[in-house]
């Protein structure tokens, strides 16, 4: 086993991100957009899962303020090794009745301002069999976390926790449309009002890549005798309606309390006149409804751009969706 311990291949990981040499035999899959998990030629268990998380953090730049960020959530026991400047390992091991878990925790110091951390997990029931293959894997862990190399530089997730910082940051101020809707938008974002649509605008980041609309509809209804259960039909039935010829996905439905809901889901609408280029054009919809005795307010609000923005799209999505959450018909 030793000797096919020692043929390696090298693996390189989200754009470069992080590239390491391990063995052959071992098979690496990503199971979602910053989640890998590495399988040994023993059978499906164990595995070591491998976790990349990318962080902007420009207040963050002493040496202890990065210790502290590298010993987060991490318990007593633990042993740090300081590869180079810029790279440290801690690792530590947790223990049950029945199970042994070897973790170890990576942390990349991207200057000025950027972060990767890299949590790695190993798990396995004790016995001493298992304890004898687990020993040889975690002995071969260790060997590629000393030659493990981070790029140098920034891409693209890089760039995508900069936004996401830069997002959860902004300055917000409360501003009541309509007379009838409260809503919070950051104050860098600009605002255009169409009076004979009724429609607000918002200008993100004046580059024209991103749109983002809303808009107010009153519906009546009849029902004045309502309760929590009449609500909800009332609600599906609505959406059911609204929706009815749109292939949708991603769909969610929430509920404030009795009488407010918030609605969202994505559309995908393939750009027709651009020839020779195939691309889509993807829709964030809200329907933010308030139920009232003889009617339903519904604001909606529309959020698009190019699949070729999908990563940036998907994090302005994320913070608008907070904006709606918080908003209110008054």
């Amino acid at each position: 086993m030793k000797k096919k311990l020692n043929n390696l291949k090298l693996v390189s990981l989200l754009e470069k991100t992080v590239t390491f040499d391990m063995p052959k035999n071992w098979q690496i899959k990503q199971k979602d957009d910053t989640l890998f998990v590495i399988t040994f030629p023993f059978g499906k268990y164990p595995s070591l899962d491998i976790n990349i998380e990318f962080l902007d953090k420009p207040k963050l730049n002493s040496e202890k303020e990065i210790q502290k960020l590298l010993l987060e959530g991490t318990p007593d026991n633990y042993e740090t090794i300081k590869k180079d400047k810029d790279t440290s390992f801690i690792k530590y091991k947790v223990q049950t009745k029945e199970e042994n878990l070897k973790l170890w925790k990576v942390l990349n110091f991207n200057r000025p301002r950027g972060f990767r951390i890299i949590r790695l997990s190993l798990g396995w029931v004790k016995n001493e069999d298992a304890d004898r293959i687990v020993k040889l894997i975690v002995e071969e862990i260790e060997k590629i976390l000393s030659r493990i190399i981070f790029l140098k530089g920034r891409n693209k997730y890089d760039n995508l926790a900069q936004l996401e910082n830069k997002l959860e940051n902004l300055q917000l101020t409360e501003q009541t449309f309509w007379d009838k809707f409260r809503l919070s938008l950051p104050v860098r974002w600009k605002k255009n009002f169409d009076k004979q649509e009724q429609t607000i605008f918002i200008d993100i980041d004046n580059t024209n890549k991103y749109q983002l609309f809303f808009e107010i509809m009153d519906v009546k209804t009849n029902k004045k005798n309502y309760n929590e259960r009449n609500n909800d039909q009332l609600i599906n039935k609505l959406i059911e309606k609204m929706t009815n010829e749109i292939f949708y996905e991603k769909q969610s439905l929430r509920k404030t309390d009795n009488e407010n809901y918030l609605f969202s889901f994505t559309v995908k609408e393939l750009i027709k006149d651009n020839p020779g280029k195939k691309s889509a054009l993807i829709n964030k919809m809200w329907y933010r409804i308030r139920i009232f005795e003889e009617k339903l307010m519904i604001v909606s609000f529309i959020f698009n751009y190019e699949d070729s923005l999908t990563d940036e799209g998907s994090k302005y999505s994320e913070k608008i969706d907070k904006l709606i959450s918080n908003s209110h018909i008054i």
